[in-house]
């Protein structure tokens, strides 16, 4: 019997990327806080709309309307307000438990076999190191503080006949990011500021992602019952290298600082999937101009 997969998160730029490329997958969206949604989110929302389900964790009565699907990949998180100065971290992780609980019982009453969970590489922390599935986290930002918290909460709720898939992802380009994102910024801005250029990072494409997830559904059979699989470049990118790439002349100012790295390694991944670094960087450039 065929898996049949949902996407919680279909207004994410994952989420709407992974529904946009996988015909028979259905998403979620939150009527509750549709009426929030800035201009992307509408625009993501545009291109997936005929395969979305309403969902909205803090009513209890939205489990009836998830069912007669198997695996379930989850693109939410509550970290829209992570920058801000007053942010208070137990304040989203009550929201987090809310959505838990909805959760436990969408698990049960569809015989969820698989969740694969969008995790980060802010989840390890800082180093100059390089970060396999292996390393001891020791998150540093409240960003990453929070992810690994969402990670270790999910394996706590998952039963003995789900499995459990964290990717954690690195810097990720691609349709529809998020504007505040390096590579956004970049490719939008004519001019723009530039505090760390020697920051080295593992940027990759969002459609290895989509191939990564899709091989993860066929055989995940295969795999433990809680899995880390890194998503990164091989070889990371010194920031600076990037304005390289790019055809159009922009205003740029460089800060003399290096910035913290946080590098993966990806031998894990390549496992899964066909990769190479000179194909991404082809589609860094193509993206770019």
């Amino acid at each position: 019997m065929k898996s049949k997969v949902i996407v919680f998160g279909a207004t994410s730029f994952i989420g709407s990327y992974l529904l946009s490329k996988n015909k028979t997958w259905n998403g979620t969206i939150s009527k509750k806080f549709r009426k929030y949604y800035d201009t992307l989110k509408k625009k993501r929302i545009e291109e997936v709309k005929n395969k979305l389900i309403t969902f909205d964790f803090l009513t209890k009565n939205t489990v009836n309307n998830i069912k007669k699907f198997d695996i379930l990949i989850n693109c939410i998180g509550f970290t829209k307000n992570f920058e801000k100065k007053n942010f208070k971290i137990n304040k989203e992780k009550k929201k987090f438990h809310l959505y838990l609980e909805i959760l436990k019982k969408i698990i049960k009453k569809n015989n969820v076999k698989l969740i694969i969970h969008i995790g980060s590489n802010y989840e390890y922390g800082n180093s100059n190191k390089i970060n396999n599935e292996n390393s001891k986290c020791n998150p540093i930002t409240k960003y990453g503080m929070y992810k690994l918290y969402e990670f270790n909460k999910l394996k706590k709720v998952i039963p003995e006949n789900c499995k459990l898939i964290n990717i954690r992802c690195f810097s990720i380009f691609g349709k529809n990011n998020k504007i505040n994102s390096l590579i956004e910024q970049i490719k939008f801005k004519e001019s723009l500021m530039i505090k760390n250029p020697n920051q080295q990072i593992n940027i990759i494409s969002i459609c290895y992602l989509n191939n990564l997830i899709k091989k993860i559904v066929k055989c995940y059979k295969k795999l433990k019952n809680i899995e880390i699989i890194n998503f990164c470049s091989t070889k990371p990118l010194i920031i600076k290298s990037i304005f390289k790439m790019i055809k159009i002349k922009k205003k740029v100012f460089f800060g003399k600082t290096s910035g913290n790295n946080i590098l993966g390694s990806n031998d894990k991944m390549k496992k899964f999937i066909n990769y190479k670094d000179k194909a991404n960087l082809t589609k860094l450039k193509s993206y770019l101009n």
